[in-house]
């Protein structure tokens, strides 16, 4: 992606972030990816000006990770530049262990390093969640863009679904600096969401769901752990209802589908001891509350979230017993 160069004109950063915002409400996604890809570039003169008298990066222990950022993939003016972080590799959900996500190392800095031989500079916590807000929001520029460029196509097998994720890294990276960016938890769970709306089903069935669930089951790990960092994220709280009602309309509408291996695990971790059926119905009863939280939180006028929760309604009545 490369920034447009009338963007680099401002040196204000409140100024570039507005236009970003601006841009991605409007849903010019390109537009917006490059007014982050300034204010990314203008956080990185100006951490460099300031320099950091933080303690060194820890040395790596057996169980973590190194990931070095090129931070020229995002704007051709920061080539030369990379920002290493430490993590470690931890299950999203126990029972699941295919589906990890990365924690940082404690008491680990990022670190910003250039190629021209110049001391690295190390991130303090404030600067790492600018850095978190940045590259959460180049990531979900990325992953809007992927979802129109194959909307026209509706399934996304092969290369889509591999260009999609390949797009959605940049959420995971600002996690890895900041794992409780409600923002990016919601935009990473919304990438996953998608890509279950996306997929047909094996044997061209959308009643065998393999892929479809695993994919609704990391949605809705990530936006349960969104509204937790902040339970005022309405917009978490909607997309957490719409992935449950997705995973019924797709996955099974009366029953746990036995291919959902990862369903099952979550179902069993949310609501120890229940029947499974019993523990799918009460996950839409959550979903439910989830979409009340997010009508409220915006005045009860959210016509995107009230069709959600009328489809809960449904759902509802499906499995009802029959009246006596």
């Amino acid at each position: 992606m490369k920034p447009d160069p009338q963007l680099h004109i401002s040196q204000n950063i409140p100024s570039l972030v507005d236009l970003g915002n601006n841009f991605l409400r409007s849903k010019q996604y390109a537009s917006a990816g490059h007014a982050y890809a300034g204010l990314l570039e203008l956080l990185v003169t100006r951490y460099t000006r300031a320099g950091s008298a933080s303690p060194p990066i820890a040395e790596q222990s057996p169980d973590t990770h190194q990931e070095v950022i090129d931070l020229g993939t995002f704007s051709p003016r920061l080539e030369g530049w990379t920002l290493t972080t430490v993590y470690r590799a931890e299950p999203l959900l126990e029972g699941c262990d295919d589906i990890q996500q990365q924690v940082p190392t404690t008491n680990v800095s990022a670190v910003l390093r250039g190629s021209d031989g110049a001391a690295p500079i190390y991130l303090d916590s404030s600067k790492k969640r600018q850095l978190s807000w940045v590259l959460a929001h180049i990531g979900w520029t990325n992953v809007a863009e992927v979802r129109v460029l194959y909307a026209q196509h509706q399934i996304m097998e092969g290369t889509g679904t591999t260009l999609a994720l390949d797009s959605s890294k940049p959420l995971h990276q600002a996690l890895t600096l900041h794992p409780r960016n409600s923002w990016a938890l919601a935009h990473l769970g919304e990438t996953y969401r998608g890509l279950g709306n996306s997929w047909p089903g094996n044997t061209f069935s959308l009643l065998v769901p393999e892929h479809r669930t695993r994919d609704y089951v990391i949605a809705l790990l990530y936006l349960r752990l969104a509204t937790n960092a902040n339970p005022r994220n309405y917009w978490a709280h909607a997309h957490y209802g719409a992935a449950v009602v997705n995973v019924r309309a797709f996955a099974g509408v009366a029953h746990v589908p036995s291919e959902g291996t990862c369903l099952v695990a979550l179902l069993e971790q949310l609501f120890p001891g229940e029947p499974l059926d019993n523990a799918y119905n009460l996950l839409t009863t959550d979903a439910k509350d989830s979409l009340i939280v997010a009508q409220q939180l915006t005045g009860n006028f959210y016509p995107w979230a009230q069709v959600y929760y009328a489809a809960t309604l449904i759902f509802e009545g499906l499995v009802a017993p029959p009246s006596v």
